[in-house]
């Protein structure tokens, strides 16, 4: 605010009409530079508020291409199941083992260790990772996930609220894998031998969640399924020749009519106690 103070120009003299004019004059363009300056100060503090929050978007934005570049990432290694609860709450009481009816599929190629020593170095693991990008987009096409990568293997989890949906997928994947090994033989040079990719099927209960393996300098997870319904499948995929897809006899039993079965006949199966019946999948 502003007070504006007009002293007589000389003893006994008045202000005229014109001084009062030239006053108001005065008076009201003092008020507008008032005006104008309360004006500039208001949008100046504004452009500042607005600048606070342009820098604190562009901060948001940041955090947000970075956490998205850490999800695909993380995407890579971690199944994508785990992803989304970690994303929902990292302390997700689903990580936890839980009991659930899965169908579990190990494959692994025929021969890793022959082919390693017949190709020059760098050349096997160029090679099956090849052919393990191309089952990987058969996994997902069949709803499965990845839960362990050894050198020349692959551990597969199928989860679905029928139990006879996630088992016909688990053999549909495996006969699309099947197919797509005959796809990527056809291109390898000529003379060299065809890759075979042996697998084991088996379903039932198991429990499925994040493993913690705690040491003093570091902590390790892993999402897995653990019991005898994943050993049997191991061990059905370990009995597997000359690219076989062989099926316990549960999954069997629930995949009947979906896909077109023959026994393999009866296997002693390491750590099993009784000889089990495995079905070969055409």
């Amino acid at each position: 605010m502003g007070a504006l103070y007009a002293g007589a120009t000389g003893k006994g003299q008045k202000f005229s009409s014109d001084d009062l004019t030239l006053l108001n004059s005065f008076a009201g363009q003092t008020a507008l530079a008032f005006s104008n300056a309360r004006l500039l100060a208001t949008l100046r503090e504004r452009n500042q508020e607005l600048s606070d929050k342009v820098e604190e978007l562009n901060s948001t934005l940041e955090r947000l291409r970075v956490a998205n570049a850490c999800r695909q990432q993380m995407s890579r290694f971690v199944p994508s199941s785990v992803v989304r609860s970690l994303e929902l709450d990292p302390d997700s009481p689903e990580l936890e083992k839980q009991e659930s009816d899965v169908t579990v599929l190990f494959l692994d190629i025929a021969g890793y260790t022959r082919l390693v020593s017949r190709l020059e170095e760098g050349e096997a693991p160029r090679l099956v990772e090849k052919y393990f990008s191309a089952f990987v987009d058969c996994i997902h096409d069949g709803g499965g996930e990845v839960t362990e990568v050894a050198g020349d293997g692959l551990m597969v989890i199928f989860q679905d609220e029928d139990k006879t949906r996630h088992a016909v997928a688990a053999a549909r994947t495996a006969l699309d894998i099947r197919d797509e090994t005959e796809r990527l033989n056809r291109q390898l040079p000529t003379g060299m031998k065809h890759l075979k990719v042996n697998t084991g099927i088996n379903s039932g209960t198991a429990f499925v969640g994040v493993s913690r393996f705690a040491g003093r300098a570091d902590i390790r997870y892993t999402f897995t399924a653990s019991g005898m319904t994943t050993v049997i499948a191991a061990r059905a995929g370990a009995a597997a020749l000359d690219g076989e897809i062989l099926l316990s006899p549960e999954t069997a039993k629930r995949v009947e009519g979906a896909v077109e079965l023959e026994s393999a006949g009866r296997y002693e199966l390491k750590n099993i106690d009784a000889p089990m019946e495995l079905f070969r999948l055409k």
